[in-house]
């Protein structure tokens, strides 16, 4: 078991590391671009949310290394000490994650089913869609937390197992209710499609003056949305929703093996982390070059030689400086 969990510590510290680049330099873009911010503000979020889950991937795969050389492998702790461990970060992150597929859904439904509505009262929407997204997983959060700290202490083992810090009955509810948001999320997004597919029909069968070129980018561009949110909502199926429901049955039953369940749903969510933003980057052909200019502004300056003409054996060195927009 402690080999397994050594392993699974690299593995995290290696997922939580792309992971959280690659969603805060996608989330700085949006902010700084005031198009991306208007209109992909709630993604902007979502994304937010799984940069930190990445991070807390990186620093639960570090603490665990630490707690594995720390402890004694037959040592107990109350369950109260892990309340500020990484693994109960990530379990409230996880929870947001799950409430930020369904808020990130609803924001895409409002906008194609109710545009007029959408653009007329966008910002009280988005309020009310990010004020939903946080309130109701941190009240979720704070009761199970305060019915753990009144309920009498439990010996659990020093690694923290996310699972094992909430009684077996309030992490089953804490499970259900991300499982639900981010299961929600998919039938909406099914209708999204749906209701383009339609628009789509109504658009091109009513605009006979469009021309032939623009009737074509549209039908593209809706396909390609199509195909896009199609592959959103199977790789959060099998990737967040899947290995849930599986970890939620192996602990109401109690299995033997319901700790390595609950380390693989846990692993196979932060790969779901992935999802909103690589699918963004996809979907917005320029932001790539944007995100990548993010990176380079960490980069040194480079020194380049170049030899003046005329001047034997003289080297004049010079430093090229570009400055870096990320607009």
């Amino acid at each position: 078991m402690n080999l397994e969990i050594f392993i699974l510590s690299i593995v995290f510290i290696i997922c939580g590391l792309p992971s959280f680049l690659i969603n805060i330099a996608t989330f700085i873009v949006i902010i700084k671009n005031q198009i991306f911010r208007r209109y992909h503000i709630v993604a902007a979020f979502v994304i937010l949310n799984n940069g930190l889950t990445g991070l807390a991937d990186i620093g639960l795969g570090i603490t665990r290394l630490i707690d594995m050389n720390h402890f004694d492998n037959d040592q107990l702790i109350d369950n109260y000490y892990c309340m500020l461990h990484c693994s109960n970060i990530l379990v409230i992150l996880f929870l947001l994650d799950g409430f930020g597929l369904l808020a990130f859904s609803l924001d895409r439904f409002l906008m194609v089913r109710f545009p007029i509505m959408y653009f007329k009262d966008m910002r009280r929407i988005v309020i009310i869609l990010l004020s939903t997204l946080y309130i109701i997983p941190f009240l979720i959060m704070a009761i199970s937390i305060a019915i753990e700290i009144i309920s009498p202490p439990r010996r659990i083992s020093p690694i923290c197992l996310g699972h094992l810090i909430y009684t077996e009955n309030t992490f089953s509810v804490i499970l259900c209710m991300r499982t639900l948001a981010a299961a929600l999320s998919i039938p909406i997004m099914i209708a999204v499609v749906v209701i383009m597919f339609r628009k789509r029909q109504a658009i091109v069968a009513s605009n006979r003056s469009v021309t032939f070129t623009n009737i074509e980018s549209f039908l593209h561009r809706q396909k390609d949305y199509a195909i896009t949110a199609i592959w959103s909502c199977s790789i959060t199926f099998f990737l967040y929703i899947l290995p849930a429901i599986n970890q939620l049955i192996h602990d109401r039953l109690d299995t033997f093996n319901e700790n390595e369940m609950a380390l693989y749903a846990l692993i196979l969510g932060n790969i779901n982390s992935y999802n909103i933003a690589l699918i963004f980057i996809y979907r917005q052909k320029n932001i790539f070059k944007n995100i990548k200019k993010v990176f380079c502004k960490f980069y040194p300056l480079k020194k380049v030689t170049t030899v003046v003409p005329g001047i034997e054996n003289q080297i004049v060195a010079r430093v090229i400086v570009k400055p870096i927009n990320i607009e």
